[in-house]
């Protein structure tokens, strides 16, 4: 039985290799039929994964004296979607005076693309405020880190659908990791709007954003696995 379940692991490594070919179709069928034995032999991600696989990283963003609230949601829907974490924590400059850094926290391959993947929102939500011609640009951008927020969040549920084994396994060997390393404490906060036209006009405009974003010349793959 063992010697049976070893070949089947393997197996299952060849097709993950398999999934970063370069061949679209290529990739996502191997994905498929990775998850496919997973479900069939009730495997977790922790029982295929190598050990480079399962190193964590931890990667400060950028330091800022107060972060808008779009930039936090659109963080926010990214890390879920890739399966990291993300959190602020202060850094004193000197007596007086102090910044907040943003840093985000997974399994490596997950952190490399969520950091793509931010930056690249991040330059779309600029880039259509600037074309926006309405009044109230802030909440217009509200409106579209709203939208794209949901969206991302909408991915990560159709990954637990389709697999809920691996989502599982990302999430809760992360979780683990940070409940032996960190005392975090977590905190919501409400999007106060000003403008309900600007904001609405943004959240429609958020359907337009593709999240089908290259990679270094990879697409995301229902979720990046290695």
């Amino acid at each position: 039985m063992e010697k049976k379940m070893e070949i089947v692991m393997e197996k299952i490594r060849k097709l993950l290799r398999l999934s970063e070919s370069p061949n679209e179709a290529e990739a996502s069928l191997a994905i498929e039929k990775a998850q496919n034995l997973l479900r069939e032999y009730n495997l977790s991600m922790q029982d295929i994964e190598k050990d480079k696989n399962s190193e964590i990283k931890k990667e400060d963003l950028f330091e800022l004296k107060r972060e808008p609230t779009w930039k936090s949601l659109i963080i926010s829907g990214v890390c879920q979607a890739y399966y990291c974490k993300s959190f602020l924590y202060k850094k004193r400059l000197n007596l007086k005076d102090y910044v907040y850094v943003r840093n985000i926290i997974g399994k490596e391959h997950n952190v490399i693309v969520a950091i793509e993947v931010i930056k690249y929102l991040f330059s779309a939500v600029e880039r259509l405020a600037k074309e926006y011609k309405g009044k109230n640009k802030l909440d217009y951008k509200k409106g579209l880190a709203c939208r794209i927020a949901d969206r991302l969040k909408e991915l990560n549920k159709q990954d637990r659908e389709y697999c809920n084994a691996l989502v599982v396994s990302e999430e809760g060997f992360l979780n683990k990791y940070l409940k032996e390393n960190f005392n975090v404490t977590t905190r919501y906060s409400n999007v106060r709007i000003n403008h309900n036209e600007a904001y609405s006009r943004g959240y429609k405009d958020g359907n337009n954003v593709s999240l089908n974003t290259q990679i270094h010349g990879k697409q995301k793959l229902g979720f990046y696995l290695s």
